[in-house]
């Protein structure tokens, strides 16, 4: 194969940065690899991502050592406009990228700059608008679709450049299971069909990883491990998973410690139907217990809490939103949400869960239909009433930060507390270190990794004394090891009475700490109740934009196809109870 990219000591540190953001980076890439990069939140991946597509230090300035070869150019001898053709980048917020109002007037930008014929521009728009299931959004208003719908817009924009390497960076964070198995599909049939180069930047990679062909785990800004990513996870997964914090695959958790008890799995599974066909054909297990491990009762909810009377803090009865081109995001919903409790809304991209989440907080009114939250008419309060008792975190935290320092930008919520100075000094103070963001006190919000944005937007609210927080995708961008530490504190105030409610793709999460679900489809309500309750739910309708845990699926298929007699279980400590090596 021939060498598509060489970096060579590659030294990178951001202007007005002590620390260098990456450190002595040696890589190859072969043309028409597939290769995945790993790592926890701001170890440096979307800084080696920038420098391969000639942005650092062209754009960017700051200190750069090293060298990087795109097909023997020299990345700092040539302008980025140059290298667009060799390398295109898909960015974690789509937002950041797309520059035009109407989708096909985005597709068409980039070659249109590059001087291609009309006809071939035409072409590539249709093939690749196909290619993201977005043909029938070609005249829409970008600014009118939804998160994962311009993440495939974004998608399709950069591919209509021809690049022979692209670089994605968290391109499934926003999507549905279904829009990001399309996605996925499509970039790897490129990699099949046109040899396309494909560099692969995500924190959840259990539907991806078994597609490709390295694995590459960053941290502190080098590169630790590099290779075959069943090898890499068999021999280091423990060390990644604990110590890294990165977040691999369950079914690759649950492999990693069956082989430390002894029992050997193998070939090491990358995906459920692998696991499965390794232990069934091992006699060297068998089940310890057969009675049901699994409660439906989670942490955090109300009803475990004798000495909470259970009190509406959500009422919501008839609700109906339509935006002005016509599309009704939100139809007929009624629920009622008990104080205290941690609720997930999940649904598919579009269907209506950020839009339930404006009207609860004011920000849209409903055409018809009664809301009350936190004692609060959602028709008659306005913004600012609302605000003082509700918190909204939104899906890109960028859309919220308005000042030029992490402690300026936590203080801002409180502008219009009666606080004394120093107490709003406490309170920023604590929250900072609370989700650990001191060290960046004084830095801009805007130069933090997409995980520390997360962060500090949530920081913003936990600020103040609410009664709701409400949660757009909060684990976008977050390694493993900080969405649990995001849940911990999360736990923890949710234990002063504070009612959560999350949005968000991830069953698991969801399953593991939230005590109820609440499922959208096409802005009607379709389902509310305990998360294995949605499992069956999904299984029964033949649902497939919310993916089940692989554990719950690794199970029930044992107790299905390898007829075990074991209760059906979706987390891999319940997993590890249920067998005992022989």
């Amino acid at each position: 194969m021939n060498k598509f990219l060489k970096i060579s000591n590659l030294t990178y540190t951001y202007q007005g940065e002590d620390k260098p953001a990456i450190s002595n980076i040696n890589l190859e890439i072969d043309e028409g690899e597939f290769i995945v990069l790993m790592g926890p939140s701001g170890c440096g991946k979307s800084t080696l991502a920038l420098c391969i597509n000639g942005i650092i230090p062209n754009v960017l300035g700051g200190e750069f050592e090293g060298r990087i070869e795109l097909e023997g150019l020299n990345t700092q001898e040539h302008e980025v406009y140059e290298l667009s053709t060799k390398v295109g980048i898909v960015f974690q917020n789509p937002d950041s990228q797309l520059c035009n109002l109407i989708v096909k007037d985005e597709l068409s930008f980039g070659p249109e700059n590059l001087l291609v014929e009309k006809s071939e521009i035409l072409k590539s728009i249709g093939e690749y608008l196909n290619f993201v299931a977005l043909s029938h959004k070609e005249n829409s208003n970008i600014y009118e679709l939804s998160g994962g719908e311009k993440q495939r817009i974004a998608i399709a924009s950069v591919l209509t450049m021809y690049p022979k390497m692209v670089i994605l960076d968290e391109p499934t964070s926003n999507l549905d299971p279904i829009g990001a198995r399309g996605i996925i599909k499509v970039i790897k049939e490129l990699n099949k069909k046109k040899n396309l180069t494909v560099l692969l930047i995500d924190h959840e990679v259990s539907s991806i990883l078994y597609l490709a062909d390295r694995l590459i785990i960053l941290d502190e800004g080098t590169i630790m491990y590099d290779g075959n990513p069943r090898y890499i996870l068999e021999k280091y997964g423990d060390n990644i998973f604990k110590n890294i914090g990165v977040r691999i695959p369950k079914i690759t958790q649950l492999a990693v410690r069956l082989n430390k008890k002894g029992f050997k799995i193998s070939p090491f599974p990358l995906t459920v139907k692998e696991a499965v066909k390794s232990i069934l054909k091992e006699k060297t297990i068998e089940v310890k217990e057969k009675e049901k491990l699994y409660t439906e009762s989670r942490v955090g909810s109300v009803e475990e809490k004798a000495e909470f009377v259970i009190e509406k803090i959500i009422d919501v009865k008839g609700l109906n939103f339509k935006y002005p081109n016509g599309t009704r995001a939100v139809k007929d919903v009624t629920f009622s949400i008990n104080k205290g409790d941690m609720v997930a809304l999940m649904g598919k991209n579009g269907s209506g869960k950020t839009t339930l989440g404006s009207l609860l907080i004011g920000l849209n009114k409903p055409d018809s239909g009664k809301g009350v939250v936190a004692n609060l008419d959602i028709n008659k309060s306005s913004i600012n009433e609302l605000s003082k008792k509700i918190g909204y975190v939104f899906q890109y935290p960028e859309h919220q930060f308005i000042t030029s320092s992490c402690y300026d930008e936590i203080a801002f919520s409180l502008k219009s507390e009666k606080f004394k100075e120093s107490e709003k000094k406490h309170r920023v103070e604590k929250v900072l270190e609370l989700l650990e963001l001191t060290e960046f006190t004084e830095r801009n919000p805007f130069n933090l990794s997409m995980g520390q944005k997360r962060r500090l937007s949530i920081a913003t609210m936990l600020v103040k004394d609410l009664e709701v927080l409400i949660l757009d995708e909060p684990f976008t961008g977050q390694d493993g090891k900080n969405i649990s530490k995001l849940m911990d504190i999360i736990q923890k105030i949710n234990n002063n009475n504070l009612t959560i409610l999350i949005i968000t793709h991830d069953l698991y999460i969801a399953s593991k700490y939230l005590n109820k679900v609440m499922l959208m489809d096409n802005g009607e309500l379709v389902f509310y109740g305990k998360t294995f309750e949605l499992y069956n739910f999904l299984e029964i309708n033949k649902l497939r934009y919310i993916n089940t845990p692989q554990i719950f699926r690794l199970s029930k298929l044992l107790k299905t196809e390898g007829k075990l007699d074991i209760p059906i279980v979706d987390d891999v400590d319940e997993f590890m109870k249920l067998f005992e090596v022989t």
